[in-house]
């Protein structure tokens, strides 16, 4: 009976442990990701790291509460690492790089959502920037998604969304005179909200 007893309290801290790590996971995730379903992937990607983080460390404590030998706790957790960086090396070639392209897009800043850029023959406005795509809106509304590693490996061509400028051409005919077609393009720029417009005459 006492031998039961003693392993019995021998699993108190585990269990202890473990249901104080799925509370709190269970807690940050309903704060972090559950409670904001209309969160972009711009703002949800730390938070879904963070979540990660806390997973592998829950994971680790854990394994330090089991009722074992120093030795066999030491090979438990090197247990997790292997198999996390077996995660790693196993995974897709694609996503990891995608994954890395991702980061360093985080990094180094090039563009940001509502910016437009142009990536070889795509066009468009930022729309999220995930950890794996770039979603980009075009002018026909359609959302496409460019993998990260294709913006990384082209030229990006970016166009601030503060302080952009937007043109148009436009052909007159000779029997319009150019200063009264110039007062009404300034006038619909001013209705459609763009600031400062002016007209500039290319040719005759």
């Amino acid at each position: 009976m006492e031998q039961l007893s003693d392993q019995v309290m021998a699993f108190i801290p585990l269990f202890v442990t473990v249901v104080l790590a799925v509370l709190l996971l269970l807690t940050l995730h309903w704060l972090l990701l559950a409670r904001h379903p209309e969160m972009g992937n711009e703002r949800r990607l730390p938070r879904q790291l963070i979540m990660l983080v806390l997973s592998l460390a829950a994971a680790v404590l854990i394994a330090i509460a089991l009722p074992v030998s120093v030795s066999t706790r030491n090979q438990v957790i090197g247990l997790i690492g292997v198999l996390v960086s077996g995660v790693i090396a196993f995974s897709s070639t694609t996503v990891t790089t995608n994954l890395m392209a991702g980061l360093m897009l985080r990094n180094t800043r090039p563009f940001r959502v509502g910016d437009f850029i142009r990536v070889g023959e795509h066009f468009g406005r930022v729309a999220e920037r995930g950890l794996l795509d770039t979603e980009i809106q075009t002018e026909h509304r359609e959302l496409v998604s460019l993998p990260n590693t294709y913006l990384i490996t082209n030229p990006v061509e970016v166009v601030l969304s503060d302080g952009a400028i937007v043109s148009v051409t436009l052909s007159l005919g000779y029997d319009l005179h150019h200063g009264q077609v110039e007062n009404l393009l300034i006038e619909a720029a001013g209705e459609a909200g763009l600031a400062e417009p002016f007209c500039q005459i290319v040719e005759l």
